[in-house]
């Protein structure tokens, strides 16, 4: 199987799984197709890993976190919370800063 026929039978299976993990549909399914270029990107170099699907999936989920960084740290930028000015954001997580800075901005 080639890695393209590959991917197209995998992005369906991870945008599911992110769904169900995330239940963030848009986001999710912007997250696949970056994890996807990724994949094609290095599988024709480096080879399919064994477990294509799971490394899909870690990739597509690291975009996803990313991603809902970014959009919550503007968020909080734009609120003016201190957490963000910091600078210590990023190194937390966004779980983390949603959590102390809820109620607080």
């Amino acid at each position: 199987m080639s890695v393209e026929d590959l991917l197209r039978e995998l992005a369906p299976q991870v945008l599911g799984g992110l769904v169900r993990r995330y239940g963030v549909f848009d986001s999710c399914e912007d997250a696949v197709p970056e994890a996807l270029i990724a994949a094609a990107l290095q599988w024709l170099d480096a080879g399919v890993p064994d477990n294509s699907r799971g490394w899909l999936t870690t990739v597509a989920s690291r975009k996803l976190v990313d991603q809902m960084s970014a959009v919550i740290g503007l968020d909080l930028r734009k609120r003016g919370c201190g957490a963000v000015s910091g600078g210590w954001f990023t190194s937390l997580g966004v779980l983390a800063v949603v959590g102390l800075c809820q109620g607080e901005c």
